[in-house]
């Protein structure tokens, strides 16, 4: 038995915003259930924008910056307060993102309502064809690595593309 039902979309884009709707309908042994998924994405004046995603339980307010420059080199700074409907499970990302002709890294510290405190990197570096980097959390308050991988990518051509994580 197929457990999704139907889904629905809905898509418009405007000069400065879009807007993306989804609702998906699922039958399981519970009975029927809906997920339904918003996106909204507001240009602002200098490159800046505003994004927020509203799901069954999550909301998400994004604000981007834009891309600037700062000691020579280009910067996307932005923050976001992600929570469930409820209000519960609050965070706040901050981040800034360096941006290069062949290195990119993006900079984040997560804080949780309940005092985790998450410090997210992934720089990746590309060259010609070649493609590769490492994603790193480092849990503060537990002290631990949270997350690490690594990958390697290479571009066969402009529709083909191999990928490997670990």
């Amino acid at each position: 038995m197929h457990t999704k039902l139907a889904t629905f979309k809905l898509n418009a884009k405007g000069e400065n915003s879009s807007a993306n709707v989804k609702v998906v309908t699922n039958c399981q042994k519970q009975g029927h259930f809906i997920q339904e998924e918003a996106k909204l994405w507001f240009a602002l004046k200098e490159g800046r924008a505003i994004f927020t995603k509203f799901k069954t339980d999550y909301l998400k307010l994004h604000f981007d910056n834009g891309i600037s420059e700062c000691w020579g080199s280009k910067w996307n700074y932005y923050a976001s307060l992600n929570a469930n409907k409820s209000i519960n499970n609050v965070s706040l990302r901050l981040g800034a993102h360096f941006l290069n002709n062949n290195v990119n890294s993006d900079n984040r510290i997560k804080v949780d309502t309940n005092g985790e405190l998450t410090w997210y990197n992934r720089t990746v570096y590309s060259k010609d064809k070649i493609r590769f980097g490492s994603l790193t959390a480092l849990g503060f308050n537990r002290k631990l690595l949270a997350k690490n991988s690594f990958f390697f990518g290479y571009r066969l051509d402009e529709k083909s593309h191999f990928f490997v994580r670990a």
